[in-house]
């Protein structure tokens, strides 16, 4: 079974970095974050308005599609069981494609925020 999590705002991105960092064991599967909070609606790739007036209607009703929508088992949808049978089909496949680590970065690294290696 796979564990998704969805992280919007950085105080909840925090919570989730300092509970895997103090479990280290493996926590999710797929974890989706945004700093947005509440999601990012209103991010560079999103939908534009065609003028400045009509932003905000648009954020407004984006929102209101993205509050709404009721997050479904990735297992119920017909595409992605065909490519977690295709491609995800063992533990190994699926550590290997879709975790992640974390690691600390050296204190004296961070002399500049620009040259930060991530």
């Amino acid at each position: 079974m796979l564990r998704f999590a969805r992280a919007n705002g950085f105080r909840n991105i925090q919570n989730i970095v300092r509970a895997i960092k103090r479990s280290r064991k493996d926590y999710y599967d797929f974890i989706e974050v945004m700093a947005c909070p509440g999601g990012c609606t209103n991010g560079g790739g999103q939908i534009r308005a065609e003028n400045a007036s009509d932003a905000k209607t648009l954020l407004t009703k984006v929102d209101a599609v993205y509050n709404t929508s009721v997050p479904r088992s990735p297992f119920e949808n017909a595409p992605i069981k065909e490519l977690y049978s295709k491609y995800l089909f063992d533990d190994k496949t699926r550590k290997e494609w879709l975790h992640t680590a974390y690691h600390a970065v050296d204190k004296l690294e961070i002399t500049n925020p620009r040259t930060i290696k991530w």
